[in-house]
């Protein structure tokens, strides 16, 4: 019998001898669960569990899919935990299993209060034979398996990273609750049932992807003649955080070796072996690429090298030095730059691999792909032709921030409201072309727009320049194609009649999507979900032009925002503080049906996902454009100070109003509080207050623009 036909045998086995009671009664252990072989904090605990279950699947394997084996960040005390592919329990459905969450950290939650609810949950899957993953349970800060529970003692029984290695580890049973000083109570994660197939291909191929996009963050980059300020730590992906990590032991040999230190080299030198190992295995698969994937696989192997000797040489005997040692620090240095450059080699080979993949998909020479494009995230920027813009210019070289790009389209300053609680009264392409035109001109772009404005674009045109702009090596931003709003197109397969890219309403992880006849809709919705929508017009970002001088750019930016704010109505929409005064109108009239579920999750979508969100993270930008754009001390930078501390009183207002408002996601029961009017009250108070806040700084930018123009 096979391996993959002994599993459901196995299983149905471990469910009848799974729990065995110690003596005296007051103890429970499954018995024959795995240790930790990866000292991985996030994704290790999976293989454990779904082992127990009967699935074949190795450490590396698990790494692999789970990007865990491609990771590098920080580096810091939280790196391996803060930056992954996913989370911890969408590899479980990635694998095919239900995965139900038990957080202690929601809003209004006491950890404390609602640990013995978790608790009590624990013991119920460890008597029906399944072991549990809990956060903090035997580690600090990972996520580890429950496999058992001693009742008089109050303690679970398990395994972690470092815990359950010489016999099983034991800790308080609430201790999943106590981590409130160093990280969230994140709470326990149940694997279910088995409901979907593994598309194992698939998973492997989003997994390299990623891999290529994560390491080669042009952002986390570090110029070659770094110093000064480009050495400050701050949280940094892929070759970037190399980078920095090798600096700053060649140019501080003061430098003494910190928790960050130690706790990155201990997971990236385990994680980046299972790299080696997953290549290995998945590269006779991959037809062509399979000389590339065993050449990364060795490069892998060589980095891990370079971390093991690192981490004896920083942390001899597994201990922290507390004195500095400047011939530590240049040896220290030394390796991690071995390491760096077997990382790149890496990273290089996998890149490869997918060029030959993608062509063989695609059935080259009639398509090309760009690889290492990022997927589009809400929680990256919530107005969709920004953060799609910003993507794209940082791809192609430009050093832009989500805010810059947010202040120059007018995207920090603008509020619109449709009386008929439209969910697009977030959309800055309500206002045209006009912020394309802005966002372009002030980072020194060409760009063409093809329909933005409206006009009708023939099928062939759209094909054509998708073509043209991917041959030359740049995304080109369009509309619709997957979901209604902007998205990025990142490839084509032939000749352009198929569009592969990113888009908000597409999961990003799992690679870019692939599209047919790409600028037509291709039916309801109700059918063809996201993929049913069409494109209604294109960007293309042309060569570099003239940059704006930085004073001509601001002077643009405020008078653009004046305009913003002190035009009443844009078309349908309600525009500026006439906006803040119908928002909030709108939330105290009484048609809010408490008995329709389906009225108040569309009322919550509107007012909570769409308009206070956008609203909320433009004046948290707002404040940080003005400030940034204040260091060149232009005329009027008293009143842009001023200006900039309105809308930062004014987000701060927003947010109390984002803890107060229900998503569309939220629970039944939370969604219905958008019936209560008293609530609703209280939200259209705090609308107001924003209102007055957004008002004066307004009126602080109007003088701020007139000093500028006097100058």
């Amino acid at each position: 019998m096979s391996e993959h036909g002994l599993a459901p045998a196995l299983l149905a086995l471990g469910i009848l001898i799974a729990t065995s009671p110690q003596p005296g009664g007051s103890t429970v252990i499954i018995d024959g669960v795995h240790e930790y072989r990866v000292s991985d904090p996030l994704f290790e605990c999976v293989r454990v569990v779904l082992s127990h279950r009967g699935e074949p699947h190795s450490p590396a394997y698990i790494q692999g899919i789970s990007g865990a084996a491609f990771r590098i960040a920080g580096p810091c005390p939280c790196a391996p935990t803060c930056s992954a592919a996913m989370d911890t329990h969408e590899l479980v459905e990635l694998l095919g299993y239900e995965a139900e969450r038990m957080p202690l950290n929601e809003e209004g939650m006491d950890p404390e209060k609602e640990v013995h609810t978790l608790v009590e949950r624990v013991k119920d899957e460890i008597h029906a034979g399944r072991p549990a993953i809990v956060w903090h349970a035997f580690t600090n800060a990972e996520w580890d398996v429950v496999c058992g529970f001693d009742e008089d003692e109050g303690r679970f029984i398990g395994v972690g990273t470092y815990r359950g290695h010489d016999g099983y580890a034991r800790e308080d049973q609430t201790r999943t609750a106590k981590c409130l000083g160093i990280c969230p109570a994140l709470g326990a994660i149940f694997v279910g049932n088995k409901v979907g197939r593994f598309d194992a291909p698939a998973a492997e191929l989003a997994a390299l992807r990623e891999a290529v996009r994560h390491a080669t963050t042009p952002e986390d980059r570090l110029p070659d003649d770094a110093s000064g300020d480009d050495l400050k730590w701050r949280f940094r992906n892929g070759l970037g955080a190399y980078d920095w990590w090798i600096q700053s032991f060649r140019k501080d040999p003061e430098r003494v070796p910190g928790m960050g230190d130690r706790y990155c080299l201990s997971v990236y030198r385990s994680t980046h072996r299972a790299a080696a190992d997953f290549l290995r295995k998945i590269a006779p698969r991959h037809g062509r690429a399979e000389p590339h994937l065993k050449q990364a696989a060795d490069a892998f192997d060589a980095e891990a090298d370079a971390l093991d000797e690192c981490f004896d040489v920083l942390c001899p005997d597994r201990q922290l030095p507390d004195t500095p040692d400047a011939e530590r620090n240049a040896r220290a240095a030394e390796l991690l730059a071995r390491a760096r450059e077997s990382y790149a080699a890496a990273i290089d080979s996998i890149e490869h691999a997918l060029l030959l993949l993608d062509a063989d998909s695609a059935g080259a020479p009639s398509g090309k792909v760009l690889q290492g494009v990022p997927p589009l995230r809400f929680e990256d920027c919530d107005l969709t032709l920004v953060g799609a813009m910003k993507v794209l210019l940082n791809y192609v070289g430009e050093d832009v921030s989500k805010e810059y790009l947010l202040g120059v389209s007018g995207g920090a300053f603008k509020l619109l409201w449709h009386p008929d609680w439209c969910p697009s009264s977030g959309d800055l392409g309500l206002l045209g072309e006009e912020p394309i035109r802005r966002m372009c001109r002030a980072v020194g772009r060409e760009y063409e727009s093809i329909g933005c404005d409206g006009e009708a674009v023939e099928a062939d045109v759209l094909c054509r320049k998708l073509v043209e702009t991917i041959d030359r090596g740049v995304p080109l931003l369009a509309g619709g194609v997957v979901g209604p709003e902007t998205c990025i197109l990142t490839g084509y397969e032939d000749n352009g009649n198929v569009a592969l890219g990113h888009s908000y309403f597409h999961d990003g992880s799992q690679g870019y999507f692939r599209k047919a006849e790409w600028w037509q809709a291709s039916g309801p919705g109700d059918e063809a979900g996201e993929f049913g929508h069409g494109c209604w017009g294109a960007v293309v970002v042309g060569d570099r032009a003239e940059q704006s001088d930085p004073r001509q750019v601001l002077r643009d930016a405020l008078a653009w925002a004046v305009e913003l704010a002190r035009v009443p109505h844009r078309g349908a929409y309600v525009s500026g503080p006439a906006a803040y005064d119908e928002w909030a109108a709108a939330l105290k009239r009484d048609d809010f049906p408490p008995d329709d579920l389906e009225v108040l999750s569309f009322r919550c979508l509107v007012n909570t996902n769409v308009v206070l969100d956008v609203a909320f993270e433009a004046r948290k930008a707002a404040a940080v454009f003005l400030r940034d754009m204040t260091q060149n001390d232009p005329p009027g930078r008293q009143h842009l100070l001023a200006a900039a501390n309105a809308y930062e009183r004014e987000a701060a207002i927003l947010g109390e109003a984002v803890n107060l408002a229900p998503y569309s996601w939220h629970p039944p029961e939370r969604r219905r509080q958008m019936a209560d009017a008293a609530s609703r009250s209280s939200l259209a108070d705090l609308v107001l207050q924003a209102k007055a806040e957004d008002v004066q700084a307004v009126e602080h930018l109007a003088r701020a623009l007139e000093a500028l123009d006097a100058a």
